[in-house]
């Protein structure tokens, strides 16, 4: 029953703070759920919110608010592929089980892989140094990491970096 209230909680939340302009969408419409936050995994709860694909991979995802990238990462585990921005308010969204990255990213993330000589990698540009406008692409969807199938893995976090 706490997971349930916690769940529609959290959608409620994120929900008020999208319709006040907070932030974006991840994900152009229509917006279908297929992971709560909270949700019971095999050794975790969930820390976020899982956007169906239908499927899919390579739906553009987009930036849901003005910020710059604060961390890379690239990992057969976990989410994969993924960017958190950093936003003036001091929250950070995360966007995970991403395919690929926007063009830009994706030639910063292979050049720092090939300095590093490896596939996986964690990356920390400099504040500033990779911005992006609220709706401009950063990726696409996809199915990495430790994924069960296509879709976007989303977070927003506070400024302890716990999530909302």
């Amino acid at each position: 029953m706490k997971k349930v209230v916690s769940s529609l909680f959290l959608c409620f939340t994120i929900s008020v703070i999208a319709q006040k302009g907070e932030f974006k969408w991840p994900l152009a419409d229509p917006i279908v759920l297929s992971g709560n936050y909270g949700e019971l995994r095999p050794n975790h709860f969930h820390a976020g919110l899982d956007f169906s694909t239908k499927n899919a991979i390579n739906l553009p995802v987009y930036a849901a608010k003005d910020g710059y990238v604060s961390r890379i990462k690239v990992s057969s585990m976990g989410y994969g592929k993924c960017v958190y921005i950093t936003h003036a308010n001091g929250k950070v969204t995360v966007y995970g089980h991403l395919t690929n990255y926007e063009p830009a990213l994706n030639k910063y993330v292979k050049s720092e892989q090939k300095k590093a000589k490896q596939y996986e990698v964690e990356l920390f540009p400099k504040p500033g140094e990779i911005k992006y406008k609220g709706g401009d692409i950063i990726g696409y969807s996809g199915n990495s990491g430790n994924s069960t199938g296509p879709h976007l893995h989303f977070e927003i976090r506070d400024e302890k970096r716990k999530c909302l």
